[in-house]
């Protein structure tokens, strides 16, 4: 993954549609294929229903959108829901990787974060001293895999980032699909799985 700034520069902002347009195209022929179409989640997405299961995933960019010294970053969002037995899941599919693909995420998230052009004095000198180091992190490489449950976003700081991402996610699509497909079969009925945590519904 390569940047096209000049460190010490600001970035040119990558806009929120944009970037959503970059990852939907990457991802359409192989969506397409798993039986997926376009359809609106909470933002535009893809869907697919069949007898008695509805699946979705859509791209979820940060709310505080792109800044022009840290980038920006997204998660993408998968739904699953078997219609007959109330059973679903909803995780992100960091959670849903490999440990393989997880460490191809941290480097690509590295060399987004290499060419940044590092941290802004103004918006330093702004926060509170207590937020401070939160947002000098955001600067710095990521060293260690994440523990397990916690979340790792996906950063771009360019086009040509948002399109990488475009094809790591396709790439991945049919193994976190099967995965997805394959674990929502293993739930009991009424039960929710969310961020890897599950809740029993009681009816009555």
């Amino acid at each position: 993954m390569t940047a096209n700034n000049v460190r010490g520069n600001p970035l040119e902002v990558v806009r929120a549609r944009d970037a959503r347009a970059l990852w939907n195209k990457a991802v359409q022929p192989v969506a397409r294929g798993l039986g997926f179409k376009p359809g609106n989640v909470y933002v535009p997405g893809w869907v697919r229903e069949l007898a008695q299961e509805r699946s979705t995933f859509w791209f979820q960019i940060d709310k505080y959108g792109f800044d022009r010294q840290s980038g920006g970053q997204f998660w993408v969002e998968f739904i699953y829901n078997d219609l007959s037995r109330q059973a679903s899941i909803r995780d992100r599919m960091w959670a849903l990787l490999d440990d393989l693909s997880r460490r191809t995420v941290m480097q690509m998230n590295n060399d987004v974060i290499a060419s940044l052009p590092g941290p802004s004095h103004e918006i330093l000198m702004s926060l509170p001293e207590l937020l401070r180091p939160t947002y000098l992190n955001s600067f710095k490489p990521i060293t260690d895999m994440p523990q397990s449950g916690h979340d790792l976003g996906f950063r771009y700081a360019t086009k040509a980032d948002a399109m990488a991402w475009g094809d790591f996610i396709a790439s991945r699509l049919p193994a976190v699909d099967a995965l997805s497909s394959g674990l929502l079969k293993t739930l009991e009925a009424g039960t929710s799985l969310m961020g890897g945590r599950g809740v029993k519904y009681v009816s009555g």
